[in-house]
C-alpha cells in the first residue's frame, strides 16, 4: 500500500498578503467561474496574493486582479512555492 500526503485545499482569503499559491478549484457559479477564468484564474495556475480584504487582489503573471472577497472565498487553492 503507498503512503503518501494530499495537501488539502483552502480558500483564497486563508492566505496572507505575498503568499503564492496554485488554483486547485473555484466551486462558484458557472458563470463567475467562466469570468475568473477570462481573467486567467484557472485550476493550475500559480498567483500571489497582493492584498487581502475588499477587493482581495492577486498577481497572475504580471496582471493585477481584484476578486470581491465573497468570491474569492470560492477560490480553493494549495500552497505553491516561497513567500515573498
Amino acid at each position: 500500500m503507498e503512503s503518501f500526503t494530499k495537501t488539502s485545499s483552502q480558500s483564497l482569503t486563508d492566505f496572507p498578503k505575498n503568499s503564492v499559491c496554485a488554483v486547485q478549484a473555484v466551486d462558484a457559479s458557472e458563470a463567475h467561474t467562466r469570468r475568473l477564468a477570462g481573467l486567467g484564474l484557472t485550476v493550475g495556475r500559480e498567483l500571489r496574493v497582493v492584498k487581502c480584504g475588499e477587493p482581495t487582489i492577486v498577481q497572475i503573471y504580471g496582471t493585477r486582479i481584484g476578486i470581491a472577497k465573497s468570491l474569492a472565498r470560492s477560490v480553493r487553492v494549495v500552497p505553491n512555492g516561497t513567500e515573498e
